[in-house]
Formats: C-alpha cells, structure tokens, sequence
C-alpha cells in the first residue's frame, strides 16, 4: 500500500522504502538531497531491501529512473523528505485520534501501571500501541457503531497501518501521521 505524500505527485512504494532506507543511514546528519540519493542507489543502497524481500528487481531497476524524474521536476538539491511525509486516511486518523485521546486501555500492562503512578509519564500512543487497539477490536466496533468511521474502509485500516509500522516502526508516534 502506497501511502499519500504532501508532493503533488507520489513516489512509487521502492522508493519510499529507498528515502526511509536512506533517511535510516544518515540520521544525525544532513538529509540527502535527490542528487545524494541517486549516488546512493547507484551504490546499491536497494540491495538490503531486495535481500530482506521488500521491494522486486523490476523496483529497483525502476528506482534510477524514478530519481532522475523527481530531479527533472524538483532539482537535485531537493531533500528527499519532502517526498515521504504521510497523510493517514480520514478513517486512520479517526482511529488514531481515538486511542491518542484515551490510551491507557491499549497500553502495556507495565505501563499502565506507571501512568497510573504518573499521569504525566503518559507518553503519546505509538503506531504499536494503535495497533493493538485496533487488534482488541473493541475501538473499530465502536466507531463503526458511532458511525465514525466508513464500514466500507474498516478492513482496509489495518494494511494502511501495516504499511505505516513497515515503512517508519512500531514505536513511532501515531499523531506524526495526523493531517
């Protein structure tokens, strides 16, 4: 699943997982430009992905392309985050919204415990966290019995999820996703 991007146009899923891949080795320095990343596939940073099965040859034949596409549009000084910045569905984001505002039955027991302690130790859900709320079932029966979220959708939440927790962890924050 492809999730949106704030760019007029979206990359392909390959290169996303390439930006994040990329994004991942350069943490604590500057972020790669699309001139940065076009050396860095032609050094072969897609080979991790294409091991570990996330992406096909075909992708990674594409990626070159893609890039040099995206410099054609954006420059080569472009830094590639502004092409991975996601937007959850309206439906996610209900979902999201409704364990960010009451967590605490979705947490682990040992953290229950500590917020129970300290309310302020309370830290925002994670993408893990929202997970296991949806999991539980509980939240998506009652927002599809409040009406809040689209029953037509409901099963579709879970891959949007799935490709979220894939593409950025399970302990990154579920209100980063929010529009």
């Amino acid at each position: 699943m492809v999730l949106p991007t704030d760019v007029s146009g979206s990359v392909s899923r390959a290169l996303t997982l390439v930006i994040d891949l990329a994004l991942k080795k350069t943490e604590g320095r500057d972020v790669p430009t699309l001139a940065i990343l076009r050396q860095s596939i032609a050094d072969g940073i897609a080979d991790e992905l294409l091991r570990t099965g996330r992406i096909t040859q075909e992708a990674a034949w594409a990626l070159p392309e893609e890039v040099d596409e995206l410099i054609e549009e954006y420059g080569e000084e472009a830094l590639v985050t502004q092409f991975i910045r996601y937007r959850v569905s309206e439906d996610l984001a209900t979902v999201f919204q409704a364990v960010i505002d009451d967590p605490e039955p979705y947490l682990e027991p040992e953290l229950m415990r500590e917020t129970r302690d300290n309310p302020q130790a309370v830290e925002p859900p994670s993408l893990a966290v929202v997970k296991r709320a949806m999991q539980q079932g509980d939240l998506l029966t009652r927002l599809l019995a409040e009406g809040a979220i689209d029953p037509d959708d409901d099963d579709t939440l879970m891959e949007e999820l799935d490709t979220l927790i894939e593409l950025h962890g399970g302990n990154a924050l579920a209100e980063d996703f929010l529009r």
